[in-house]
């Protein structure tokens, strides 16, 4: 068991800018924007779809490891509430460019090559998400 590792994948599982925060609030925002009629709440629940595969994955390759799936509800307490969309957009792309930084970190500290496939191929959602997020913001910010 590699404690170090572990870690490292833990903190993206369940950290303060990890995939189960993300899926908190990434519907948080989708059912908060589907309530205001908003058609961007499909672009969060779709990000929600790939942030709970990606949390399977992690959760899945922890137990492998050795490691447990504990975690500190304090991780989840700057959770952001808001009705507005345009910040919504704003703070989740804020929240996925952290995650990128974060899952880039663990790249240069994971040695494996499984471990970094698996995270390469999360950085390359997060990046999408990004995209799709700058995107629906584009798009909001000409029509209001």
């Amino acid at each position: 068991m590699n404690n170090f590792k572990i870690s490292l994948l833990k903190d993206a599982y369940c950290g303060e800018t990890s995939e189960m925060f993300c899926i908190l609030q990434m519907s948080y925002f989708a059912y908060t924007a589907s309530g205001l009629g908003s058609d961007f709440a499909e672009i969060f629940l779709n990000i929600v779809e790939d942030e709970e595969r990606h949390q399977k994955i992690l959760g899945k390759f922890i137990v492998e490891q050795g490691g447990d799936l504990e975690f500190d509800v304090e991780n989840f307490k700057h959770l952001y509430f808001t009705k507005n969309i345009k910040n919504m957009l704003e703070k989740a792309i804020d929240l996925k460019e952290k995650c990128i930084i974060n899952y880039k970190l663990l790249l240069t500290k994971i040695l494996d090559v499984h471990t970094k496939n698996i995270t390469k191929n999360i950085v390359a959602d997060e990046q999408k998400h990004i995209l799709w997020l700058r995107d629906a913001l584009e798009k909001y910010t000409k029509n209001h």
